[in-house]
């Protein structure tokens, strides 16, 4: 492989005609969908309902709060493919390249920072807990994502075989019992208090569900009605309505409404991925076109993004370089949140972008840290 290939940039672009195009803007949609979330989301777990701090970041929480499922979605409609994992030597060495090398490599600096800044200093025993804290999964926050995915990518083998060989029949099955786990049992659990023992191990086939839907949809080649997407509009702003009401009544936050597997939540990924999905993106952005090559890119550095944003995110709101930008002032200087707001989004996601592509730039960093 030549020099220029040895990165995942390079290899993307270099099977350009192979991709699909829908799947490649969506992850970029997705990705910064997930950024914008812990970017503005903060004020729903100290604000007070009903205050502008907390209305807009219940509007943003609204409108992007599908993006991790969607990255799920994506991350199972390639992974599952038999050609994947003709070689389950080759499929792990390539996630252990690909996913863990990078995550383990980020986890250490996120701990390495939150030592440097906490009040116990580096001492030995500060930095051989680093290691029981990666193990036990209590770094950074955003990192339990990769933890999730890892356990996907351990029960990969079962799942594609199961996708590929399983009968219509058999798939209407597994997501009528995967619907009850995940919609029937927590309602019936919120409305009428009959909870069941079931509940609590169905997480990991619930996130299983999304990781195998991305691929059967893609498979079957399944479409639905252009009416059907009237849904999203309706389902985001129910859900604004629902948090609201009842964080009001309560007086405090409550989560249930707004939380990702909540019954309410669970079709809104679905759609948006259905609707990027049958859209004629090729006609928008033709493969040889510059706008697509761009989209590429930014597709294959999306779990650099992802990786990187919190790091960029903390160095603005606690002021690592010396000075502070956050969702209600900017360089010290109190603003209308309304416009302080976006002007923090928008700057955060400049500098993680700038941040990638140097990184990126460099040959041995883009493939440890990207």
């Amino acid at each position: 492989m030549s020099k220029s290939m040895n990165d995942y940039v390079s290899k993307s672009m270099h099977n350009i005609s192979s991709r699909l195009v829908y799947a490649d803007i969506l992850r970029i949609v997705a990705i910064f969908a997930i950024v914008i979330i812990h970017l503005s989301t903060g004020a729903l777990y100290g604000g007070t309902p009903g205050s502008m701090a907390w209305n807009i970041s219940l509007l943003f929480d609204s409108l992007f709060n599908w993006g991790t499922l969607v990255f799920i979605m994506l991350s199972g409609l390639f992974m599952l493919r038999p050609e994947k994992i003709s070689s389950l030597k080759h499929f792990y060495l390539g996630r252990l390249k690909r996913i863990l090398i990078p995550f383990i490599i980020w986890a250490v600096i996120y701990e390495l920072i939150r030592i440097g800044f906490s009040s116990e200093g580096y001492t030995f025993y500060s930095i051989v807990d680093i290691g029981k804290r990666l193990i036990e999964g209590q770094v950074q926050v955003h990192l339990w994502f990769i933890y999730m995915l890892i356990a996907m990518y351990l029960i990969t083998p079962v799942l594609s075989r199961f996708a590929n060989s399983a009968t219509k029949n058999e798939l209407i099955f597994y997501y009528a019992v995967w619907a009850i786990g995940l919609v029937v049992l927590p309602i019936l659990k919120r409305y009428f208090s009959l909870g069941n023992g079931v509940t609590p191990y169905l997480d990991l086939n619930s996130y299983a569900g999304f990781y195998m839907l991305g691929y059967v949809l893609q498979k079957y080649e399944l479409k639905i009605k252009k009416t059907w997407f009237i849904l999203l509009p309706v389902l985001i702003a129910l859900k604004f309505i629902m948090v609201y009401m009842t964080s009001m009544d309560a007086e405090h936050t409550v989560h249930f409404y707004r939380n990702r597997l909540s019954f309410n939540i669970i079709p809104i990924p679905i759609l948006v991925f259905m609707l990027f999905k049958q859209i004629n993106w090729s006609k928008i952005f033709p493969r040889k076109s510059y706008q697509y090559r761009l989209m590429v890119k930014y597709s294959a550095l999306s779990y650099g993004i992802f990786l990187c944003h919190w790091l960029v995110l903390d160095t603005f709101k606690k002021g690592y370089l010396g000075f502070t930008i956050t969702p209600y002032s900017v360089l010290g200087v109190e603003l209308p949140i309304y416009f302080a707001f976006p002007i923090f989004i928008l700057s955060i996601m400049i500098v993680i972008v700038v941040f990638v592509q140097l990184i990126n730039r460099i040959p041995i960093l883009n493939k440890l840290l990207l």
